[in-house]
Formats: C-alpha cells, structure tokens, sequence
C-alpha cells in the first residue's frame, strides 16, 4: 500500500533515500542488435471442470408451469370504467372492487378505472387470475391485493398486454398493502403475455411467502423496491425490466434460516435501481440468462474507484449508515454457474457476506467500490470475468482460482486478501499502518446485511500510536518526530544533519549509514530479507491460492495483495502494476510460494516483494536502472534467442517479475529491451511472438529461486522497497527533479 507497514521507520529511512538518490549514479546498458528465434507462447484456456453447481431451496410443481386452462369453467370478468360485467360464481362486484372469494380460475379483460382486485378466499383455495388484456388502476396502494388464498396464480394470457398501476399514497402498517400486486402467502406469475407494473405509492409487486416467475415479459417502475419474494423468489424462463427511484430491484428480505433466496435461471433480466440491483438475505445463484443491473446511477457516480488509494483513505468517513446499491447482494452465498451478466454498479458489482462462486459464464462488471466482494471466500473455477473499473478487483478472505479468464482494473489492489468485512477503502489503519484497501484488517465485527459500511479504527497496542477520529491519519506522539509546516519535509533535531550549502545535498555522517553499491538500498536489519520474514506469519488471515486459468490485473496499488499467504501452483498471470509508491506487483503478509504457472508483471520497485526463498519455481525481478514508459517493450530469452516472456507494459514500469517454469538453476538468460514485437498482445503481454532488434540490458544465470538482475547481472536487493519516493508522491517514472522541499531550512530537490 502508500505507506509501508512500519511507518515511522519508513518515513525515516525515506529522508535519507531521498537524499542520497540525488548522487546515485547509474550504469550504462550495453547495446547489440539482436534477432531472437520465434516461440510460442501460449495462453491456455481454462482446462478445469468446474464443481460449482447451482443451488435452489425451491421447488417448480406442475401447477407453476401450466398455462392453460379451462376456459368453460373459468369465470369471465369484463371490466369497464368504474365497474364489471362478472359472469359466473365466485367474485362480486362493489364500488369498483372485484372481490374473489372462492377457488377457481378467473379470466379479467378490459379497463378499471379506479378500482382494485381483492382476492380474499379459504386458507387452502387455490385462485388463478388471468390478466388478457386487463387494465387496472388504483387510487390506493395495490390494485390487485391478496389477502388470503391457498396458493395465487398470475396467468398473462399469450399475445395480451396488461397494466397494474398502484395509486399513489399508503398505509404505512405492517399489515397494510403496499405493492401494486401484494399478495399475503404463495404467489406465481406464468404465461407468454406482457405485464406493466407501476407501484406509485411504494412497491412493485411483492409476495409476502414465496414468488416464483416461470414466464411472461414484465415491466416494473416503482418508487420503491421492484420485486419481491419475501420467503423466496424464483425466476425462471422470463423477461423482466425493473426500474426503481429509492429501492432493490429484486430481492428476497427474510432473514429466516434456509428463506431470503434468490434463484434465477434462463431469463432476461434489466434493472436500473436506485438501491441494490439483486439482493438476497440468504443465497443468491445465477444458473443461466443474461442479466443487466445499473445501481446508483453506475460506478461515476462513485468517484472512490476513480481516485486511486491515497485520495481515498485521505477523506474522512462518516459512520453514519450509508445506502447499500451493490450489483448481485448475497447475505449468503453468491454463486454464478452460467448466463451473460453485465454490472454498472455505484456500490460492488457481485458482493456476498459469505462466499462468491464462479463456475462459468460471462460478467462484465464497473464497479465504484470492489469489482466482486466476499466477507470468507471467493472461489473462481470457470468463466470469463472482467473488472473493467473498480477500487479493488477482487476482495475476499480467501480466493480461491482454478480456472477461468479473468481481467481486473482497479484504482487500487486488483485481487486482494483482505482478511475481513466490506469496509475496504474507507480510510482508517490496522496495526501494520496498512490503508485504505486493508482497512478490512483491522476489524473483527461481521457486516450485516443491512446497507451499512462499519468503518472502526484499530486498537494500536502498547501506545504506539494515539487513538484517532475514524479514517484519519494519527498524530505521531511528541518527541518522536519533529513539528513542521504543512506540506514540508520534517526538521531534523538539533546535530543531526550537517549544515549544507543552500540547494545541496547533505554529506550523511561516517557510519550512520552502511555502504552499498551505486544504485541499490541499503542493507539494514529491519529489510533484509524482506520476504522470507514473512513466511511464519499465521495463516489464519486468509489467502490468495491460484491454480489454473488466466488472471491480467491492471492496478494502481498492489497488482496480488495477499493479507496472509500467496500461493502459485498453475495458472497464467499479468499484472500490469502501480505507478505510485508504497505499492508492488505482488504483496504478501504470510509465505508467497511458487510452484507452477506463470507470473509476469511490471511496475514500480519501491516495494518490491518477491516469493519467498523456500518457493521451488524460480523467480526473476530485472530492476531497471532507468525507468521505462508505457510501450516500450521488455523481453527475456534463453541463451539460444527463444522468448519466455516479453510484455509491452501498459503503464511507466521500473521492474519486470517472471516466474516460470522454464527458468532454471545454471541457465543462462538475457534481458533486452527496446525492439520490435510482432505477434498476438493482451494488455502488453505477448503470445506467439516474434522480436527483432533490441539492446541487450543484461546477461545472466540463475543459482537461487530468487533472482535480483540489473544490467551488471545477479545483483542484491534489500527489499525494503525502492527509495520510497512513491511514499512522498514522486511519480515512479520519474527519477529526475521534481519541485523541491525544505530540510532545515534548506531547499532540497525532490527525487
């Protein structure tokens, strides 16, 4: 993240990286023409079979499904203004109320102009309506109110078209209607005809037990929620359009265990919603169809996903309970087994307070917070999965990816192991000074389902630091840093720093810092060895675990960010990586391990993190000595020209990670850089590519499943991050001059 995870030994040591980078003098690259032999590069597809399964806790009966129906013994209701023409038994008519009162099936037509149906028969009595081309409006909350019946059927009659419009004011108790189709206990909507639903006063059509939908083309406006099914909701083999102004679009609010499901299946489903767009209390599964959801008005009314980790933990955050208008919003699971999902969400895109399930299918998602958010795990083993906007791509405890493509912008982390709830982003630290996307960190509270966003600071033990206003940065304690104006560098306490010439560079004492070699970090205690420390760290803060399938992530924080461990045993991976400092391709708390797979990313070096030293693959950072733009190509051979990786990066890149299986102890490599590329390119990482031209940057041979390479060859790396000029906001492409600060009243060149 921005700041390392020692903060105040990382604002000191940045002091002194500052200064001394201004004298480092780099070394040359050697140049050579070189024409490297063609080699394909692959990127598999998921070869994986996926053991994700749909689940559905309601059954479909016969009665769910059957559109016809006796018409002879049906009962045939003509309505006409404020009135009806009724032929059979079973319904009367008073004051522009139809009331059904006995089992049966009854067939409406015609136009009511103020009226309402009002079905209120045995506890056990079964009543079918079939809307053939029915108009009913309502001065009141609903137009067609069930108040007791047995089971109600809503048949839309093949070829007619219907309206059901609720009036415009309602009884707020709890037993009053307010939907414009309420019904008390089981209800099910089925046919091949159309049906508008307007909810004026408040709610679109709401069941209050179980709501299944097997056909028909629906469309509901509502100044509230759009459709519910309180116990259950179940669609299936239908169009529905929902548009609402202050509420869910569909949803399933009991809280009762095994109720509050949400399953849809072969369906064409739109919703526009002020509020979440697919909300489920319990689970949510998406087997088939093609659904679109827009909430919030999208991810640009979100500007979180858009300004990146520092301007967000920066704002200070309000307690107060904020408006949930996530995508798909599981208190359950969320699992997608099929189907084409596309998500423009001002809140996450596929967000659970379990676990996230992916099996197959196609989801695009722009999200204003996290692309897919689980509270424990995300596990992806199929599917084609695009995060083209996020704050963070892919957040959970664990995740899990076996198989699938998956592509992932994000303003900060792009899969990150956040080891709790969804209050990521929101400012605030834990005890390891992380911010912003690992704000989950410092919490042990579960999220509920409510729209709520629990924002708590961390205890700090030991008194370390002082205690905070929520989302803000704390007050370093007296005496351990010294007071300075706004925007200026610290003053340093009296003999610590040598007088200087105005705009030099001061001269650092004899011993107080360990010498080194032109261009690299000093050894200290503290960053020696900087990813091997990590590997006794607890896993019980979750991890990143992936095995198959293809992951490109472009991040502006960490490209992999593990709160725990980092596992690779197969898959292919491409990370385009962050600009700013503080930030690395890969970033991992416990043990990072590589075994199989490929990795390759670019980005800035000023927190550079590696696997650890026990990971059997070999691993390979090249740290350039001069930072590179976006397009401008990097690429590694074997000793014989064939290419094992060459990427055009997206984004200025001072570093190139390569883990691979074909890197080998005592084989000898070559970087080149610069040069033309031909071949197939997604997001900069070349496959079936072919290169001519090029300077060579560096020769060398692997001894260690680490390796440092700069242009001299193998070299040491402290790990402690770059020269954490990102931490003071120095664009990582830039290593030149860049405005200037006050150290003692002198001014310093920033770096």
């Amino acid at each position: 993240m921005f700041y390392n995870k020692k903060f105040k030994r990382s604002l000191t040591a940045a002091i002194f990286c500052m200064m001394l980078s201004a004298s480092i003098v780099f070394s040359g690259c050697s140049s050579s023409g070189n024409s490297s032999n063609s080699k394909t590069i692959t990127v598999p597809e998921s070869s994986s079979v996926s053991e994700i399964k749909a689940e559905s806790s309601v059954t479909l009966d016969t009665s769910d499904t059957e559109t016809t129906y006796n018409e002879s013994e049906a009962v045939k209701i003509t309505l006409s203004g404020n009135t009806a023409e009724i032929s059979g038994k079973g319904a009367t008519i008073d004051g522009g109320i139809v009331t059904v009162s006995e089992a049966g099936t009854y067939v409406f037509s015609g136009k009511l102009d103020d009226g309402q149906i009002i079905v209120n028969a045995g506890k056990d009595d079964d009543v079918k309506i079939v809307l053939n081309n029915a108009g009913i409006k309502s001065t009141k909350a609903s137009a067609i109110s069930a108040v007791q019946c047995g089971k109600l059927f809503l048949l839309l009659e093949k070829g007619s078209s219907n309206t059901i419009s609720g009036g415009n004011t309602v009884d707020e108790t709890d037993s009053s209607p307010d939907a414009a189709i309420y019904v008390k206990d089981d209800m099910t909507i089925l046919g091949e005809g159309e049906l508008t639903v307007n909810g004026n006063a408040k709610n679109g059509i709401t069941s209050k037990n179980t709501l299944k939908i097997t056909g028909g083309k629906i469309t509901v406006s509502a100044e509230n929620h759009g459709i519910t099914g309180k116990d259950d909701l179940y669609i299936q083999n239908s169009s529905i359009s929902v548009e609402t102004k202050s509420g869910d679009g569909l949803r399933s609010n009991n809280s009762d265990t095994d109720k509050g499901n949400v399953y849809i299946e072969n369906s064409d489903i739109t919703v526009v919603s002020a509020n979440d767009g697919i909300q489920a209390e319990n689970n949510l599964t998406v087997s088939s169809g093609t659904i679109s959801i827009t909430t919030g008005g999208g991810a640009a009314k979100n500007t979180k996903s858009s300004q990146g980790d520092f301007f967000v933990r920066t704002q200070t955050q309000s307690e107060e309970d904020t408006e949930s208008m996530k995508g798909l919003k599981a208190g359950g699971n969320l699992i997608v087994t099929a189907g084409t999902i596309t998500i423009d969400s001002y809140d996450d895109s596929l967000h659970s307070d379990s676990d996230v399930k992916i099996g197959g299918g196609t989801i695009t998602m722009k999200s204003g917070d996290d692309g897919v958010h689980a509270d424990n795990t995300l596990t992806i083993a199929d599917g084609n999965i695009t995060v083209s906007q996020s704050y963070e791509g892919l957040e959970a405890n664990n995740i899990n990816i076996s198989g699938g493509k998956i592509d992932v912008t994000a303003a900060d982390d792009g899969v990150n192991c956040s080891g709790g709830n969804d209050s990521s982003g929101f400012g605030g630290m834990d005890q390891n000074m992380h911010f912003g996307g690992r704000g989950n960190r410092m919490m042990n509270n579960n999220n509920s389902s409510d729209n709520t966003n629990n924002k708590q600071m961390p205890q700090i033990q030991d008194g370390d630091i002082p205690s905070t206003p929520d989302g803000q940065i704390p007050q370093i304690p007296s005496g351990d840093m010294p007071s300075m104006p706004d925007g200026q560098m610290p003053q340093m306490p009296g003999g610590d720093m040598p007088s200087m010439p105005d705009g030099q560079i001061p001269q650092i004492p004899s011993g107080d810092m360990p010498s080194m070699p032109d261009g690299q970090m000093p050894q200290t205690p503290d960053n020696q060895n900087n990813n091997d420390n990590k590997e006794n760290t607890s896993n019980d803060k979750g991890s990143i675990n992936i095995s198959g399938g293809t992951v490109y992530v472009s991040a502006q924080g960490d490209g992999l960010d593990s709160n725990g461990e980092l596992n690779i045993t197969g898959g292919n991976i491409i990370v385009n990586g962050t600009t700013q400092g503080g930030n690395g391709i890969i970033d991992h708390d416990g043990n990072c391990t590589i075994s199989g797979g490929t990795l390759a990313g670019a980005g800035t070096s000023d927190m550079l993190e590696l696997p650890s030293s026990s990971s059997p693959q070999c691993t390979v950072a090249v740290l350039l000595e001069q930072s590179a733009k976006a397009g401008e190509l990097i690429y590694i051979t074997d000793n014989s020209g064939n290419i094992l990786v060459a990427m055009t990066p997206e984004k200025n890149y001072s570093c190139l990670i390569f883990s691979s299986p074909e890197l080998r102890s005592g084989e000898i490599y070559k970087v080149y850089t610069g040069g033309t590329i031909t071949g197939d390119s997604i997001h900069g990482y070349y496959s079936n590519s072919s290169v001519s031209g090029g300077t060579l940057y560096s020769t060398f041979t692997i001894s260690d499943s680490i390796s440092y390479v700069n242009s001299t060859g193998i070299t040491n790396y402290s790990g402690m991050g770059g020269n954490m000029r990102g931490n003071f906001g120095v664009n990582a492409g830039n290593r030149g001059m860049k405005n200037n600060f006050n150290l003692n009243g002198q001014e310093v060149p920033h770096l």
